[in-house]
């Protein structure tokens, strides 16, 4: 299985850090670190997501790091991380 980012994907990664390096850059790289990891466990147990409810496909899930919510596609051998938004939004 491989797993790809979508450039919306990127630029939330990179948002969310450059907000929190505003307090701290050790603490905003780990965070990072965090999100990448649970993104990254997806690789084990790909179907594992919630649905995300608005979409309602069961191809696209959600998991969630908190505060975040990292949505993403599942199609054949391939993870499609397509955004990573506030769980509040």
């Amino acid at each position: 299985m491989n797993i790809y980012w979508t450039r919306t994907a990127r630029d939330d990664l990179q948002a969310i850090w450059n907000a929190a390096s505003l307090n701290s850059s050790v603490y905003a790289n780990k965070f990072v670190c965090d999100l990448l990891s649970s993104a990254h466990n997806t690789l084990n147990s790909p179907e594992g997501g919630t649905i995300v409810p608005e979409i309602n496909d069961p191809n696209t899930k959600e998991i969630i790091c908190n505060p975040y919510r990292i949505m993403y596609q599942v199609r054949k051998d391939k993870i499609y991380f397509m955004q990573i938004s506030s769980k509040h939004n």
